[in-house]
Order: structure tokens, then C-alpha cells, then sequence
């Protein structure tokens, strides 16, 4: 189990704002697992703001340990690059577009959308894919949703 996997956004954000490659997001990366990281995420979204997808196809090249790529799985364009990489582990955010930051009291999946799980056919079939991903996300667990959390 990884206990320590260093989300490198900010990193890509800071990149993004000078332009060029300064800081050089792939020797961060490097770094960072040199110094002890067991794993690397990134977040990519749609406006790319943070990690561009074109970063995670060069990521995935170099991380030599657990690779996790977040974002929300309603989106076709994110579905693609994870499909498209095949990372170690995914992790299902309900973030929406535009959105700054996902904190925590708004990033967790409602409770309509986990009782509609046809909602979410690539991600479940992406677990059915032995061997394929890991897939991890934040819930509100109430009482009532245990039998639909079991499935």
C-alpha cells in the first residue's frame, strides 16, 4: 500500500504561470520519488490549468512507482487518458468545471448519483479489468447507503 504519493498540480500550476518548463515537472516528479515518494498524482482538467494531459502521457513514461491520475469519471476527455495510460490507481473526484479547488465538504459524490450507478459504466468496467485499476473515491457514508456502498 502506498503511503505517500505526492500530488504534483501545484507544481504544473507554477509552470504554467511563467510559461516554458520552469519548474521541469518530469524531474520533480523524478525527484520526488528519488526522496521517498511511493507514488505521483496528478489531477488534470479540462482546462488544464493545473496538469495537461499531454504531461500525464509524459508521466507515465518515468514514474517508476504507484501512478494516480484523479478527476471525474462523467467526463469523456478524462475516461480517454486514463483508459489511454492505465495508471495503478484512479481516484473518482466530483469536481465540476470551473471549479478552483474540491474541498472536502463539497468533494464527495451525492448520494442520487452513487444510487444511479449506471451513471458510471466506464468506471465500473474498469474495475471488472483484472489487473487494470484501482479505483478509489470520498463518500459521505450514511446508514442508508450501506447496501448500495456493499455492491
Amino acid at each position: 500500500m502506498t503511503r505517500l504519493s505526492v500530488n504534483i498540480n501545484k507544481i504544473a500550476t507554477l509552470r504554467n504561470s511563467r510559461g516554458g518548463n520552469n519548474p521541469d515537472l518530469i524531474q520533480v516528479a523524478k525527484d520526488c520519488e528519488r526522496f521517498g515518494a511511493q507514488g505521483i498524482t496528478v489531477h488534470p482538467r479540462p482546462d488544464e490549468r493545473h496538469i495537461r494531459y499531454n504531461d500525464v502521457f509524459e508521466l507515465k513514461k518515468i514514474v517508476t512507482t504507484e501512478f494516480n491520475i484523479e478527476g471525474n469519471c462523467q467526463e469523456q476527455k478524462f475516461i480517454d487518458l486514463v483508459l489511454a495510460n492505465k495508471p495503478e490507481q484512479v481516484t473518482l473526484v466530483p469536481d465540476v468545471l470551473g471549479q478552483i479547488t474540491t474541498f472536502t465538504r463539497e468533494g464527495n459524490w451525492p448520494l442520487p448519483l452513487i444510487l444511479r450507478r449506471q451513471k458510471w459504466p466506464r468506471a465500473q468496467a474498469w474495475v471488472s479489468m483484472p489487473g487494470m485499476i484501482w479505483i478509489y473515491t470520498t463518500l459521505n457514508i450514511l446508514p442508508k447507503m450501506f447496501p448500495v456502498c456493499r455492491k
